[in-house]
């Protein structure tokens, strides 16, 4: 008898999950130009500091009309970021993007900015197959020992439209 009920309680909860799948329709995707701007183009070094090159980039690409900034594979060491619409930062296979180091972090404990940051954008993407590193482990004890000390976010995206982040490997992030 509890079989047969917990059966026929499944069957219809199956039903009506079907019924809400056929009228689930995905949120809409960032609509972003083809074009490609490789942060290389603006000077970018495997191994060296890349912020000015890569904030360079974002801004030609956001100038002509948005696209994908590319960041090669190698890697990159990088301070706060600042996004614009229409604009996919992609990450390629073998990429890693990291934070600077606590020490040599602009801001330092009392206003860092985030790492990648956005306010009011709309059709933003972060993509690709590589990483990003906040190198963490030097920030995460303050917590406890300086309160008071700031720790930037990895990504800090506010009152965006159409954003997506696929695929790319987010580590050891500063703040949550």
């Amino acid at each position: 008898m509890f079989a047969t009920k917990l059966a026929l309680a499944l069957a219809t909860l199956c039903a009506a999950g079907s019924a809400y799948a056929d009228d689930y329709k995905a949120p809409p995707l960032p609509q972003i130009p083809d074009h490609v701007f490789a942060i290389t183009d603006h000077g970018a070094a495997v191994g060296k500091d890349v912020t000015k090159a890569i904030q360079e980039t974002i801004d030609a690409a956001s100038a002509a009309g948005g696209g994908t900034v590319e960041i090669p594979a190698g890697e990159f060491l990088s301070g706060p970021l600042h996004l614009a619409s229409k604009i996919n930062l992609h990450l390629d296979a073998g990429a890693l993007l990291k934070m600077l180091p606590r020490d040599q972090y602009p801001g330092g404990t009392t206003s860092p900015g985030d790492l990648v940051g956005g306010k009011g954008l709309s059709d933003v993407a972060l993509t690709g197959d590589g990483k990003i590193d906040g190198q963490g482990a030097a920030w995460w004890p303050l917590a406890k020992t300086t309160p008071s000390a700031r720790r930037p976010r990895m990504i800090e995206l506010g009152g965006c439209n159409r954003v997506l982040i696929e695929n790319v490997t987010l580590e050891n992030s500063p703040m949550f």
